[in-house]
């Protein structure tokens, strides 16, 4: 008898955007209800007040262009924020 096992290995990965063009809470509740209907993504905080979100997905279903271009689709222009080492 063998036995077969399946793992599933599911990377989270967290990022930080700047989102320039957002001027109030409907700007900020449009980009975070797109984002998450991505298909991946589990988390979004979208604040206009200091133009950034930070998004947490599974990168094996999704990954950072595609959210790029999710928010670049709704006529604002996001950024990738650096890292602080």
């Amino acid at each position: 008898m063998v036995e077969v096992a399946i793992v599933t290995v599911v990377k989270i990965e967290k990022i930080q955007l700047k989102i320039k063009g957002m001027h109030c809470v409907s700007c900020e509740n449009l980009i975070k209800e797109s984002i998450l209907e991505l298909n991946g993504v589990k988390d979004a905080k979208v604040d206009y007040t200091t133009e950034k979100a930070t998004i947490e997905f599974d990168n094996t279903k999704t990954d950072v262009r595609n959210i790029l271009k999710t928010i670049k689709n709704l006529g604002y222009e996001p950024e990738k924020m650096k890292k602080n080492s």
